[in-house]
């Protein structure tokens, strides 16, 4: 087992539960490299981006829903978008709401449907699906 690089010292949390810090680093580390979005963003897998910035990271995804369905994700590995600390919260929905633009005039859809769901991989994404009236979305059944 891999020892971690930092001190064995441990910290009070305001609870009173002791955390041990080597644990959590080699937590962490274990999450990012097993996560297929933690290694889109380090480059060592390859997906087409469509735009990034300090904190997130946009592309589009290998299974579209329909053509220019767009991931844009936290850099930082998060796995819950209610997780996620602010100003990021808020950022996140901000760069969605930049990007829809661009792409609906790209791909010249009605409208840019957005989904958060994070089922598929544990890493927080929100998807950017280009939909036009009679494409077989916002039908109702029964």
């Amino acid at each position: 087992m891999k020892k971690a690089s930092v001190s064995r010292r441990q910290f009070i949390i305001g609870s009173g539960a002791v955390l041990a810090v080597p644990q959590l680093v080699q937590s962490q580390t274990t999450q990012q490299t097993e996560c297929v979005f933690c290694n889109i963003v380090s480059g060592k897998l390859a997906a087409p981006k469509i735009w990034e910035d300090i904190d997130f990271y946009a592309f589009l995804d290998h299974k579209p829903i329909n053509p220019g369905h767009t991931l844009l994700i936290p850099k930082k590995h998060a796995e819950y978008i209610f997780d996620l600390e602010e100003p990021l919260y808020g950022r996140i929905f901000k760069s969605a709401k930049k990007l829809a633009k661009p792409l609906r005039e790209a791909m010249q859809s009605q409208r840019i449907g957005v989904l958060v769901e994070g089922f598929g991989v544990a890493h927080l994404h929100i998807h950017l699906v280009p939909i036009n009236k009679g494409d077989g979305f916002g039908k109702r059944s029964g």
